[in-house]
C-alpha cells in the first residue's frame, strides 16, 4: 500500500507527482527585505551563505538559520535542483507548506528575486 512506503501525505499517491520549485516559487514577487525576516535554503549561486545573510542584514532584514511561523521569505538557492522534494532543502520547503496551513504567510522565493530586492535596498 503507498501509505506504508512513503511517509508524507503528498508521497501516498500511486500517481507520478514531480514537483518543482516552479509549482512552490512566487512569480514576480514584491520582496521587501528592512524588517523582514528571511530565511535562505539550497546552494545560492551568488555566494555562501554567511555572505548572504550579511547583505541582507545590511538592507535591513533579519535572517534566520530556520523555518519559524513568523517568516517572511524563504529564499531557494539558484544552485538547487529543480525537483526539490528529492534533496535536503526540501524540508525548508515542507515545513513553510505546512506552516502556511495553520496561518502562516512565508513567500518562497528564488535567489534572483532577492539580488532584485536587494539591489533595490542597498542602491
Amino acid at each position: 500500500m503507498a501509505q506504508d512506503r512513503f511517509p508524507q501525505p503528498w508521497m501516498q499517491s500511486e500517481a507520478p507527482v514531480l514537483l518543482t520549485l516552479d509549482g512552490v516559487c512566487e512569480k514576480e514577487p514584491v520582496v521587501l527585505l528592512k524588517g523582514h525576516t528571511l530565511c535562505f535554503t539550497g546552494q545560492a549561486r551568488s555566494g555562501p551563505r554567511p555572505r548572504l545573510h550579511e547583505l541582507a542584514e545590511a538592507a535591513g532584514a533579519k535572517p534566520q538559520k530556520n523555518v519559524t511561523k513568523s517568516l517572511d521569505y524563504l529564499i531557494v538557492g539558484a544552485l538547487s535542483q529543480p525537483a526539490w522534494v528529492y534533496s535536503t532543502y526540501g524540508r525548508k520547503i515542507e515545513m513553510v507548506l505546512a506552516n502556511r496551513k495553520t496561518g502562516a504567510s512565508t513567500l518562497i522565493i528564488r535567489e534572483d528575486d532577492f539580488l532584485k530586492a536587494l539591489e533595490r535596498e542597498l542602491t
